[in-house]
């Protein structure tokens, strides 16, 4: 697309677990991000949830965790529970030796 960026209005406040961040765009979209401290961070798009997290491995290096959760609905739901589910081959490395 081809549009001026909205600019929102933007508040940030202390949360339990955080800062809670909410941005309100003219055009009445609400965006809000949750920062965990001292290492998460958390905020909903339109059709997902993402949470991602950070975990100290040693003093020099971490490991980085994410977690997606896509919301399928309509025909799109409907056509997904009926189909069997298909697996991922993904390799993975363990953290430390």
């Amino acid at each position: 697309m081809n549009r001026p960026p909205e600019i929102p209005d933007i508040t940030v406040e202390e949360s339990e677990w955080g800062v809670l961040l909410t941005s309100r765009f003219p055009s009445g979209r609400l965006y809000i991000t949750q920062h965990g401290l001292p290492n998460i961070l958390c905020f909903r798009e339109r059709d997902r949830d993402h949470l991602a997290w950070r975990v100290p491995v040693d003093d020099d290096n971490h490991a980085s965790f994410q977690l997606d959760v896509t919301h399928i609905l309509g025909r799109r739901r409907r056509r997904s529970l009926q189909e069997p589910p298909q697996s991922e081959d993904r390799q993975t490395r363990p953290l430390a030796d």
